[in-house]
C-alpha cells in the first residue's frame, strides 16, 4: 500500500489520526511525505518546524547529487560513496535522535531529493522490501521546471488564465470580494481593538495578508486545520475577544461540528467569512462551496447572510463585528461584483429588484445577475418577472415574501446550491401554508458534482445560465396555463 500526503495536508487533525493507526497496524505499507514547504502559502506550525529540522543545509541536497556523479565516474567512487552515505546517515542519527514519524513507531526514510528519480526508485524499492509501515521524507519544489512558478509559488497554486511566456495572470484589475473583505477587516481593526484574524493556511487567499503585516499580534494562522480554526475563535470569543474566521466554503465542511457546539451551542460572537461559496470555476470540482447554506443553516443561532455586492459585503462584515453578539456567517464568492454594485442590506431580510405579475423570482447572492438577465429575456417574450432577493438566509422572511406574490402566482426559487442544500424547501413549505392559491418551483445545481470549469459553461451545464432559467421559468408558465 503507498499513500501520499502534502507537508501541508500533515498539520491537519485527520492525517495524525490516519498515522496514528497506521503506525501500529504492522502491515506493509509507505507513506511518502512530499516537502516542498508549501500549502497554498508557506507552512505554519509545529509540524512545518519539525520538518525544516529534518532538512538538510540549503543547497545540500544539490551538493550530495553532484558529488555522487562525480564519484560514479571515477574508478572507487562507488564504494567512497556508499563509505559517505554510510557516515552521513550515522551523523545525522546522532545530530537528529528521532523523528516524530519514528517516535510513532514508523520507519523513517529521508530526506530524499524528490527530483532524483533513480535514488527515489530505490529507495522505494527498500521501503516496500521492509513489508512494515514507512515515512519515506521526499523534499521537491513547487512549480520546478517553470521559472515564474518556481519563483511564485502561491500565485500558482491556482490560477485562471495565463500568458505562458511571462506567467503573468490574464485578469482584469476589477477587486475581488475577497480584496474587499481583507479591506474592510483593516479599516475594521483600527476602530476594534479585540478584532482578531484567524485563518487555515490561507492569509493570500483569503485576502488577508495586509491584515497580517499590520495586526501580526492579532492574526493567527493556524495551518490546515479548519476544525482548530474554529474552536480557537471560540476560546477567544470567551476571552472578548472578536474572532474572524476565514476559510473557502468547502474547506469550512470540515469544522461542522465545531460550529455546532464549540461556537454556536455557546451563543458566541464569531464570524464566519465563507469565502469561495458558490461555483469556483477554475479552482476545480473539489472548491466548490455549494453545500455550505445547507450545513450553516442547520446550527441554531446562526445567523446566515449572502451579499450580492462587495459594497454589501463590507456593510454586512461591519454589522457583525460592530452591532451583533451572536455568531454569524457571511458567504461570498470568488472573484467580484457580478452586475450589481449597490447594496440592500438596510432592509436586512429581503429586497425586490424588479416587479412584474406573472412569475416572481427569487434567489439570494450573486446568482442575482443570471436572474436578472433572465428577467430581461423573459421580458422579452412578453413575461413580467419580479425578482426578489434574500439577504438574511437563516430567517426567511416568509410573512413579508407571501404578502408579495400576485393571486394565483407562480413562484421560481433558483440557487446556486447543491440539491437539498438551500432555503427552497423550507421556503416552498412555509409559503403554501400562506399562499395556497401559488404554484411553487426551485431550480439549483443538481444532485451531483460540479466539474471544473469556466462559470460560464458551469452555468450552461448545471441548468443555472440566464437563458437556462429563462427557459424553465417560460416551461412553467405554458405548464400552468
Amino acid at each position: 500500500m503507498v499513500a501520499l500526503i502534502g507537508d501541508g495536508a500533515a498539520t491537519g487533525g485527520i492525517a495524525f489520526e490516519g498515522m496514528n493507526d497506521a503506525a501500529v497496524s504492522n502491515e506493509p505499507m509507505v507513506i511518502i511525505l512530499n516537502d516542498n514547504a508549501m500549502s497554498i502559502d508557506h507552512n505554519v506550525g509545529g509540524m512545518a518546524s519539525h520538518l525544516r529540522a529534518l532538512r538538510t543545509k540549503e543547497r545540500y541536497l544539490g551538493i550530495k547529487r553532484r558529488t555522487k556523479n562525480f564519484l560514479d565516474k571515477i574508478p572507487g567512487g562507488k564504494f567512497v560513496s556508499k563509505c559517505l552515505r554510510y557516515v552521513k546517515d550515522r551523523i545525522r542519527r546522532m545530530l537528529i535522535p528521532t523523528t516524530i514519524f519514528e517516535s510513532m513507531g514508523f520507519t523513517y526514510l529521508g530526506p530524499v531529493d524528490g527530483h532524483d528519480t533513480e535514488h527515489l526508485i530505490r529507495l522505494l524499492s527498500a521501503a516496500k522490501a521492509m513489508k512494515r509501515p514507512v515515512v519515506l521524507h521526499v523534499i521537491t519544489q513547487k512549480g520546478r521546471g517553470y521559472a515564474p512558478a518556481q519563483e511564485h509559488p502561491k500565485l500558482f497554486h491556482g490560477i485562471g488564465k495565463f500568458d505562458p511566456k511571462t506567467g503573468e495572470p490574464l485578469k482584469n484589475a476589477q477587486p475581488s470580494f475577497s480584496d474587499c473583505f481583507g479591506n474592510t477587516m483593516n479599516n475594521l481593526a483600527q476602530i476594534q481593538d479585540k478584532l482578531c484574524a484567524i485563518t487555515a493556511a490561507m492569509p493570500g487567499g483569503t485576502g488577508l495578508l495586509d491584515f497580517k503585516k499590520q495586526y501580526p499580534r492579532r492574526f493567527f494562522d493556524v495551518g490546515i486545520a479548519e476544525e482548530h480554526a474554529v474552536s480557537m475563535a471560540g476560546g477567544l470569543a470567551k476571552q472578548g475577544m472578536i474572532p474572524v474566521v476565514a476559510v473557502y466554503s468547502t474547506f469550512l465542511q470540515r469544522a461542522y461540528d465545531m460550529i455546532l457546539q464549540d461556537v454556536c451551542m455557546q451563543n458566541l460572537h464569531v464570524i464566519l467569512a465563507v469565502d469561495r461559496a458558490g461555483l469556483v470555476g477554475e479552482d476545480g470540482e473539489t472548491h466548490h462551496g455549494v453545500y455550505d447554506v445547507g450545513f450553516l443553516r442547520h446550527a441554531p443561532g446562526l445567523t446566515v447572510l449572502a451579499p450580492a455586492s462587495c459594497k454589501e459585503l463590507e456593510e454586512m462584515l461591519r454589522w457583525a463585528v460592530l452591532e451583533q453578539n451572536g455568531p454569524v456567517a457571511i458567504r461570498y464568492p470568488r472573484g467580484g461584483d457580478r452586475g450589481y454594485a449597490d447594496s440592500a442590506w438596510g432592509q436586512r431580510t429581503f429586497a425586490t429588484h424588479r416587479t412584474g405579475g406573472d412569475v416572481t423570482l427569487i434567489t439570494h447572492g450573486v446568482m442575482l445577475k443570471n436572474v436578472m438577465d433572465a428577467a430581461e429575456r423573459l421580458a422579452e417574450k412578453g413575461i413580467r418577472a419580479s425578482v426578489l432577493r434574500l439577504l438574511n438566509l437563516s430567517a426567511l422572511p416568509i410573512k413579508e415574501i407571501a404578502a408579495d406574490l400576485p393571486q394565483n402566482g407562480r413562484v421560481v426559487i433558483a440557487e446556486e446550491v447543491n440539491a437539498h442544500c438551500g432555503v427552497a424547501q423550507e421556503l416552498i413549505c412555509q409559503l403554501q401554508k400562506l399562499r395556497p392559491d401559488c404554484a411553487f418551483f426551485s431550480i439549483d445545481l443538481g444532485n451531483q458534482y460540479v466539474p471544473h470549469g469556466s462559470l460560464d459553461a458551469l452555468y450552461e451545464h448545471c441548468g443555472l445560465s440566464a437563458d437556462r432559467i429563462k427557459n424553465f421559468v417560460m416551461e412553467v408558465c405554458s405548464r400552468e396555463n
